[in-house]
């Protein structure tokens, strides 16, 4: 089951969706230099599925595409938690805390079951190391469905449309 926590399923998921228009980008401009049809058509085909994705994505995407090849790799992805992770981290202590998510959410946000969704020890703080697993445990487990590592157009465009 996908979390409903609303920093992640904002700030993460709409970098994840990012991503993936920033690979449609790169497969767009390697399309025209593929000599094999069957290659090309896979690309187009899982450009098509980026068509409907907003535009914000591309840019995140882009973003987090450090090495250009056209998919969000783990260590990419680690990298834009660590970034999210930061910007949650309202206080900066290192931890995210409820008063971090009551913050960053609003004072009618129900900021104690939202910090519950991430506190996998239940300790009332979220270190890096534990929202990273949750990010992992609940975004990337379900978004990388052929379990290669990487995040592909296919793959976040089905993930977007199915929330």
């Amino acid at each position: 089951m996908v979390d409903s926590h609303p920093i992640t399923s904002t700030r993460v998921v709409r970098a994840l969706m990012s991503l993936v228009l920033a690979l449609a980008l790169g497969l767009l401009a390697s399309c025209g230099s593929d000599d094999s049809g069957d290659k090309t058509e896979t690309k187009n085909s899982e450009l098509k599925a980026l068509e409907k994705l907003p535009k914000f994505i591309q840019d995140d995407f882009k973003a987090g595409d450090k090495n250009g090849d056209g998919r969000i790799q783990d260590t990419e992805l680690d990298a834009m938690i660590e970034e999210d992770f930061t910007a949650s981290d309202l206080d900066k202590d290192g931890e995210i805390t409820e008063k971090d998510v009551q913050k960053e959410l609003g004072k009618d946000a129900d900021a104690t079951a939202s910090l519950a969704q991430m506190d996998i020890n239940k300790n009332g703080r979220v270190p890096l190391e534990e929202y990273t697993q949750h990010v992992e445990r609940d975004f990337m487990t379900t978004m990388d469905t052929n379990k290669d590592g990487n995040l592909d157009p296919p793959e976040v465009a089905k993930f977007y449309e199915s929330r």
